[in-house]
């Protein structure tokens, strides 16, 4: 207890002190208290001892010890039974002053713990809430790649994989030798001349010493793919399982390979034209033998711009 708190010690007998007094300042007067309380108990203690005494010796009442002690004795019973009743209600005051503080502060306590429970509820709710939501939009997120996948697949240009032509190669090397080939591809193509280009280095590679490459259109039917011909007498299989087995199907159609060129060419013995590239990944625009010699018939306008 402070020099600063001892005034307001003074002041505790009143409601106003108590309900005003620190924690620290209550806890400490009621210590006095108690101790005030015990003193006045002792006090009570030593009045009736006295009784006890000059009962036991028996003083003449005219004397002043057997007249006064008496008094005296019983002022000190009623002083001290007064000051203990009284001292210790005032330790109760404060101790009741000191416990009202702490049920309000446990009930305060228990509201803001209430209070933190409805926040984190509603946090966990949230952060529940985001999880999904995230989920949602990781789900959302893959169904956007596989959709840029499959456009992107759509939309790539054909390409001859390094694994493609080394295993083509290998497989038609030892029947290429005598192949007169021309290879043709739609023009004002770039995507389809590319492809050609890779397709002729696997002939290339193979050891196909007759190679010519141009650029070509029909200007009829549907044509995509890629398209093979032969000449009568020249057997194409070894070349279609081939390119097949690699992964690059090609659609076999008549055409007279004769009166394909102009009079002062020679005419090839096989035929690969580069179509463009089907709308979509997995459909094959082969029409049959029938549709094929339809479509290899119609105009051709040969934009014939290089040879291997």
């Amino acid at each position: 207890m402070t020099i600063a708190d001892r005034p307001l010690l003074l002041a505790l007998p009143l409601k106003s002190g108590v309900i005003n007094a620190s924690d620290d300042l209550l806890e400490s007067a009621s210590a006095i208290f108690e101790w005030v309380s015990l003193f006045f108990g002792v006090v009570v203690f030593v009045g009736v001892s006295i009784e006890v005494w000059l009962a036991w010796s028996r003083f003449s009442d005219t004397g002043t010890i057997g007249h006064w002690g008496p008094v005296f004795a019983d002022f000190l019973v009623a002083a001290g039974v007064g000051g203990e009743i009284w001292f210790a209600f005032r330790a109760s005051r404060c101790q009741g002053e000191l416990s009202r503080r702490s049920k309000k502060e446990l009930g305060e306590a228990k509201d803001r713990l209430a209070d933190i429970e409805v926040r984190n509820a509603f946090l966990e709710e949230s952060a529940a809430m985001a999880m999904e939501r995230a989920a949602t939009l990781e789900k959302e997120a893959a169904i956007a790649r596989e959709r840029v996948a499959q456009i992107e697949k759509i939309t790539a240009w054909r390409r001859v994989s390094p694994e493609q032509h080394g295993q083509i190669v290998a497989a038609i090397r030892e029947s290429v030798a005598l192949f007169d080939l021309l290879i043709e591809f739609q023009a004002n193509d770039p995507e389809a001349y590319l492809f050609a280009r890779e397709i002729a280095n696997i002939f290339v590679a193979a050891g196909v010493g007759k190679i010519r490459l141009s650029g070509d259109s029909y200007l009829s039917g549907d044509v995509f793919g890629i398209r093979i011909a032969t000449a009568p007498g020249t057997d194409s299989t070894v070349v279609s399982s081939a390119f097949a087995y690699a992964g690059i199907p090609l659609t076999l159609f008549e055409i007279d390979l004769s009166t394909h060129l102009s009079r002062a060419q020679v005419a090839p013995n096989l035929y690969i034209f580069v179509a463009p590239k089907p709308p979509l990944p997995h459909v094959a625009m082969a029409k049959g033998t029938a549709a094929g010699t339809s479509n290899v018939a119609a105009v051709s306008v040969a934009t014939r711009e290089s040879n291997i």
